[in-house]
């Protein structure tokens, strides 16, 4: 049955590491679907309880996007969209960890962490863990400050899902975070066909050189696949081998 009626948004807010935290600044991601499941562009303002204007929105692909936000103590707040809807925001915590991540650059993860003030005067950890295995650990201080920059070098890390965890002085857990770690370590897998018109049911030769990015041969498995090239068109967004192994399976 075709649903003629006029679609409803559900917008979703996903705080960075977690939670907002009272005073501190952070990154807040949304999301918006349709009431068939499908993704939908929005526009909008961020209000507080008295209706004053925070910030202002947008998505930018396939119904995220994300703002800068800083909550105040003892306020609430509230997304408005073009069409008037109002959504509260919540996960707003009065105590607690922030981080910001930037996965950007090519030799590190670059992590930003802040607290609330209470937490300011401890030490904490931060722990990075691709499938289930520890690859970083660092104990931290804010030593009087409000903010904490660290780096993760991406040469002692596999590819795969970082996941970056921050702990207190008791070992809690307060924040974490999710990162793609994309080496580019696959396989360069060279074909070369004897010739290019057979006739019905001749054997085909195939050479098959796999080697390693830089060119040093691999010994390999391989499993092969024909295709009739007018009836099937590649995408390199397609999902494969590598993309389910170090990502969607994590």
């Amino acid at each position: 049955t075709i649903n003629n009626a006029t679609p409803t948004i559900d917008l979703q807010f996903f705080p960075e590491g977690g939670n907002s935290i009272v005073g501190v600044n952070s990154k807040l991601a949304f999301k918006a679907i349709n009431n068939n499941g499908l993704e939908v562009d929005v526009k909008g303002k961020i209000i507080d309880s008295k209706g004053k204007n925070i910030a202002n929105f947008k998505s930018l692909f396939q119904g995220t996007g994300f703002i800068s936000f800083k909550p105040q103590p003892n306020e609430k707040y509230f997304a408005v969209l073009e069409d008037q809807t109002t959504y509260p925001i919540t996960k707003i915590a009065k105590k607690g960890y922030s981080m910001l991540v930037n996965n950007i650059n090519k030799k590190s993860v670059k992590i930003k962490i802040q607290a609330s003030k209470e937490l300011l005067t401890k030490p904490f950890y931060v722990i990075g863990t691709i499938r289930n295995n520890k690859y970083y650990q660092g104990k931290f201080d804010f030593g009087g400050k409000s903010l904490v920059s660290l780096e993760i070098p991406k040469n002692k890390l596999p590819s795969g899902v970082l996941t970056i965890t921050v702990f207190d002085y008791t070992m809690k857990p307060w924040a974490e975070r999710i990162v793609f770690v994309n080496k580019k370590e696959s396989l360069v897998i060279n074909t070369k066909i004897d010739k290019k018109k057979f006739k019905a049911k001749e054997p085909i030769k195939i050479d098959i050189k796999v080697s390693d990015i830089e060119g040093k041969p691999i010994s390999t498995s391989l499993s092969l696949s024909v295709t009739d090239i007018n009836k099937y068109k590649k995408n390199d967004n397609d999902r494969n081998i590598t993309s389910y192994l170090l990502l969607e399976s994590d």
